[in-house]
């Protein structure tokens, strides 16, 4: 299954510019390194790597599925200074649904139960904001990105 950038774009309407100045990214380029990092994770999860092995993302998402809300205190610890809408991790899925959207489920520290892993499905209808943790490798997902855009 590979995710076209086209269909990225239209399914990311929420995602705004990001940052200001030298450090600003825009939505395109969000787009565009949110659909690179799908399909290298998907293509490395179905060659048999671990998620480990795929760079840590951030993202700001809404949540856009009928799914019981989590609580925080109760299914989940936060992170100290992190919003609830802010998902950082590895994805260990990617895949398409039963009517075709993409979707992926990422190992999510500010989901983390102390020693119980969290996951948050993510719709790309809901993301906000797509970046890497590490800016040296979003430099490089950015290099390989423009070739998608």
């Amino acid at each position: 299954m590979f995710i076209e950038m086209n269909e990225v774009r239209n399914r990311t309407a929420k995602i705004e510019d990001q940052g200001a100045g030298r450090f600003a990214v825009s939505k395109d380029t969000q787009r565009a390194l949110l659909a690179t990092y799908l399909n290298v994770a998907q293509s490395s999860l179905e060659a048999g790597m671990p998620p480990e092995a795929l760079p840590p993302v951030i993202i700001t998402y809404r949540k856009v599925t009928k799914a019981k809300a989590r609580i925080e205190g109760v299914d989940y610890a936060a992170l100290p200074g992190v919003f609830y809408d802010t998902h950082i991790g590895r994805a260990v899925i990617v895949r398409r649904n039963q009517r075709g959207e993409p979707f992926f489920t990422l190992k999510d520290a500010n989901r983390d139960r102390g020693d119980q892993a969290g996951f948050t499905a993510i719709k790309l209808e809901g993301i906000l904001s797509f970046a890497f943790a590490e800016p040296a490798v979003q430099r490089a997902f950015l290099a390989r990105a423009r070739g998608v855009a």
